[in-house]
């Protein structure tokens, strides 16, 4: 009896360290996505001021 509970807590202490390391990963690529996703935002109001100032250049020239 004693075995089996030594081989079950044993099984049981992998299956959360398998956890505890999917987790991290899954932090880590959640983190990512929102450095990425950030820059995403500041591209397009980049794009949006440029698109704004060619628009007032090509008035400015007519």
């Amino acid at each position: 009896m004693e075995s089996y509970i030594k081989q079950r807590t044993e099984y049981l202490l992998k299956e959360i360290e398998k956890i505890r390391d999917e987790n991290d990963l899954l932090q880590k690529t959640i983190m990512e996505m929102a450095s990425r996703l950030l820059q995403i935002k500041e591209d397009k109001k980049i794009a949006d001021l440029v698109h704004d100032l060619l628009k007032d250049w090509s008035r400015t020239n007519e």
